[in-house]
């Protein structure tokens, strides 16, 4: 009778073998992982810019200039007649001197967030904040850019104004406005250029994920101008 058994060494071959293939196989595994985290990673700063510069154009594409004062009840002082004029003001940014308390961009427009919903058409005074976001990495800062809008009835109230969070992980932001001498400014206020609004905008941010960071531009052109 034969008993057949395997030798040690046969023993050791296939412990060997084993071994590597197990190694090859959790190499490629976590690989994987890493891709899908990076891609996953990849598509959420793609999909946050997308949502952001596409309501920043719903925002733009529906700027109102017209003035308001025609339409007002009190007509007798001056400044409520300059109070009730639209205006576009983009302020510079200095992220290391923020001040989260006064937005980098205003203006009016007929575009709307509420969830309850507006009539078709009414007119909110559109605000852009920085914030900054509270992070276990102290190696750097990011930010959430709020949008605030309060409808020109309110305008004089600072409690109405419907804020949300359209962007986070910022980590960078320019704006370059155009006037229509195509001229390059990093800030634009219309009641000191005789009431016109710039003919664009360049916007850049550059976010941080968990693992990259990622740019995105986008031009915007007003058409907006009396």
């Amino acid at each position: 009778m034969n008993n057949k058994a395997f030798t040690l060494i046969e023993l050791l071959v296939s412990v060997t073998i084993t071994a590597v293939i197990v190694g090859i196989v959790y190499a490629t595994f976590f690989n994987v992982m890493d891709v899908s985290e990076k891609l996953n990673n990849s598509g959420d700063l793609n999909y946050q810019a997308v949502m952001f510069f596409g309501l920043m154009e719903k925002d733009l594409d529906s700027l109102y200039a017209e003035q308001f004062a025609k339409n007002t009840k009190n007509k007798k002082k001056n400044d409520s007649k300059k109070s009730n004029q639209p205006y576009f003001v983009i302020r510079s940014i200095d992220l290391e001197n923020l001040d989260e308390e006064n937005p980098f961009l205003e203006f009016f427009s007929t575009f709307s967030l509420n969830p309850n919903g507006h009539p078709q058409f009414i007119i909110n005074k559109i605000s852009y904040f920085i914030k900054k976001q509270n992070t276990k990495d102290k190696n750097i800062q990011r930010f959430s850019i709020i949008r605030k809008e309060l409808p020109f009835s309110d305008i004089k109230s600072k409690f109405n104004a419907l804020g949300v969070e359209v962007a986070c992980s910022v980590v960078k932001i320019k704006i370059k406005v155009i006037d229509k001498d195509s001229n390059e400014q990093d800030e634009y206020d219309s009641r000191k250029n005789k009431n016109r609004y710039p003919i664009a905008l360049d916007f850049s941010l550059e976010f941080s994920g968990k693992s990259k960071k990622q740019s995105f531009e986008k031009l915007f052109i007003i058409g907006v101008n009396k």
